[in-house]
């Protein structure tokens, strides 16, 4: 079953105890035992799963276009155990969730009836309040699909989401209000990212299914809503936007669908600073501005090969030098450096989801029916973005593989399973 969110880890990599944990698209919630390489079922939620795994203190939250949530508690001396959580007041795909800027809060978030609605864990107990704070535009019934972002700016706490119905809102968190909210020429699908040292909101608009809309990358003052700079990048975006650095100078990267491309642009500006064109595979041809499947006529966007959903990696080496890595559809990574021709590195199966991150020089992805975990070439290492928490070790750990000729190196785990179902009254 296809897995279109990004997974957590739990427990402690540097002692070889940990977990990889996941929800894939029937809402099974699935654990991989990293040292053994054994998968166990811990739940199942009522209904597809697209929103991040959250994870905080050995815990992993869920939440599904149910609206039904769990929160599945890791211990080393009991098996797992699975916290059900009531309800949210909708049924709808818009359910996401994040942490907050402190790393032990959760939100969940619903936005089918266009009232968002959370629910704060902390010490392991839900507080019962709903917080409203918008209502609903008339072309609501697109929902909420992109994660809310939380960040501290100027000493206040806020949330910043967009949303498929042509809508942009911050809300401060500090003092329960809304700060601004504007409409959008463009629904948004992709998760919004957040500078710390400018104060800059940054996210890229989608597409319809048909590729109608050319797609930009926009970047917003969170405090006045000014817009800064906007980049058309051809083709609508999916993929979350990345803080990176490109030749010494701070960047945004990010990926998209129709055009199947990589465009770096300077954070400052927008000014672009590199652009990658993914190469035809067997399966497609490039044309027109646009990745046509083999035996196709037109571009669509759930049958294109090349298009790319998940967020970028930045990385950076101790001499200052830096790179991305991108996954596509189409079954490849792409390493991408300012001063050689971009490294395709085949995965064997399709990426939907983006990238957790195992240590700051390892990841775990999801490519087709295979999890594999990668390790960057020696000396590299991997950037968090401002909306990760690492909460493990990074010393170095047993299983790390090699970097051979300044290549990628990964490894299909074998597929032993091993069938732990937990039920609801076990729990």
């Amino acid at each position: 079953m296809p897995v279109w969110s990004k997974g957590g880890v739990v427990g402690n990599v540097a002692i070889d105890k940990c977990q990889y944990v996941f929800a894939d698209m029937k809402g099974a919630v699935v654990a991989l035992d990293l040292t053994g390489n054994e998968l166990s079922l811990l739940h199942s939620l009522k209904d597809s799963v697209s929103a991040d795994t959250v994870v905080f203190d050995n815990t992993a939250c869920f939440v599904s276009h149910a609206g039904d949530a769990a929160r599945i508690k890791f211990s080393d001396a009991a098996l797992p155990q699975v916290i059900l959580d009531s309800a949210l007041p909708t049924k709808s795909r818009a359910a996401v969730q994040t942490h907050t800027h402190q790393g032990r809060a959760i939100f969940q978030l619903t936005a089918a009836d266009g009232t968002l609605y959370f629910r704060y864990v902390d010490d392991g107990a839900v507080c019962p309040v709903n917080i409203a704070i918008s209502s609903a535009p008339k072309n609501f019934s697109y929902g909420v699909v992109a994660s809310p972002l939380f960040f501290t700016h100027k000493n206040n706490d806020y949330l910043f989401y967009v949303d498929r119905a042509e809508r942009a809102l911050c809300a401060s968190l500090t003092e329960n209000s809304v700060v601004w909210s504007m409409p959008l020429p463009y629904g948004v699908d992709s998760d919004p990212v957040f500078d710390t040292a400018s104060g800059t909101v940054l996210f890229s608009s989608g597409e319809s299914l048909l590729g109608g809309i050319s797609g930009n990358l926009y970047a917003y003052d969170a405090a006045t809503a000014t817009l800064r700079w906007e980049v058309p990048l051809g083709g609508g975006a999916d993929a979350s936007p990345a803080l990176v650095t490109w030749q010494g100078i701070p960047a945004v990267a990010t990926a998209t669908l129709k055009n199947a491309s990589v465009i770096i642009v300077s954070l400052a500006d927008g000014r672009i600073l590199y652009e990658y064109g993914l190469p035809e595979t067997g399966g497609c041809r490039h044309s027109g501005g646009a990745c046509v499947p083999v035996g196709y006529s037109g571009y669509h966007t759930q049958t294109t090969v090349c298009k790319i959903y998940a967020q970028p990696i930045a990385c950076v080496r101790a001499d200052g030098s830096s790179a991305v890595l991108v996954f596509s559809h189409n079954g490849n990574a792409y390493w991408m450096t300012p001063d050689q021709e971009a490294v395709i590195l085949p995965l064997g199966g399709s990426v939907r989801a983006s990238a957790a991150m195992l240590s700051d020089t390892a990841l775990v992805i999801h490519a087709g029916s295979t999890i594999a975990r990668l390790t960057l070439p020696e000396g590299w290492r991997i950037v968090a973005q401002p909306t990760q928490k690492i909460d493990f070790p990074t010393t170095q750990i047993k299983w790390r593989f090699a970097a051979e000729n300044n290549h990628l190196r990964f490894k299909r785990l074998r597929r032993k399973f091993r069938r732990r179902f937990l039920s609801d009254r076990d729990s």
